[in-house]
């Protein structure tokens, strides 16, 4: 069974340190604390940096009674576990879609659809949801955050995150892509008739740096 200690317990192995934790809030234990400044931090930043299937959920959203001041007719409450957007849509039959219809400001979907289905990354907690490649990529971001309060090595520090950018990270995201479907579908009939036909309807936010 996976674990936050089995995942802090790696990202200390990368370290070469020899010490460790039973959990983040382990009382009188310096790694413990270094970890537990950055974890939920760092995990919600490396959700942000792909699409993952594993952490992807699905809800049509509650439409708000207070309208935008201006710009969209409606507003949409989004999820307390939201991350980001992978794909919006005015219907439960995911027809098309109104990826460029929307916009997301102080934390709600602004758009001019009439009800908005949403898929989206959340914010996953438990461990055993997370892919193994995951979990390492994870750990490797970790360890390069508090490899500089652990070992006093900034050169540690910059080597870790150089292997989670250019290895872990990229390993992750292609094993959690193989779990992707084609997304050849249809526009919809309210998309079509406010954009028109040749509306891109595919237009996935770029990845982080």
């Amino acid at each position: 069974m996976a674990t936050i200690a089995g995942i802090l317990n790696t990202a200390l192995q990368q370290m070469k340190v020899s010490k460790r934790v039973t959990g983040l809030d382990q009382a009188n234990s310096k790694e413990a604390s270094a970890f537990d400044e950055v974890y939920e931090d760092k995990l919600a930043e490396l959700l942000e940096m792909h699409k993952w299937n594993f952490a992807t959920r699905r809800v049509q959203l509650a439409r708000m009674t207070e309208e935008p001041a201006f710009g969209w007719l409606y507003q949409y409450q989004l999820p307390n576990d939201f991350i980001r957007i992978i794909r919006a849509f005015d219907n439960s039959d995911e027809r098309g879609g109104i990826d460029d219809a929307h916009v997301i400001e102080e934390g709600v979907l602004r758009t001019d659809a009439t009800s908005v289905y949403l898929r989206y990354v959340y914010r996953v907690s438990d461990p055993n949801l997370m892919t193994p490649t995951f979990r390492s990529a994870f750990a490797k971001l970790l360890a390069s955050q508090v490899a500089v309060s652990l070992t006093n090595d900034a050169g540690l520090r910059q080597r870790l995150y150089d292997e989670f950018i250019q290895e872990s990270l990229p390993t992750a995201k292609s094993v959690d892509s193989l779990q992707d479907r084609p997304e050849q579908i249809p526009e919809s009939d309210w998309v079509t008739s406010r954009w028109g036909s040749d509306w891109d309807q595919d237009t996935t936010p770029a990845e982080p740096t």
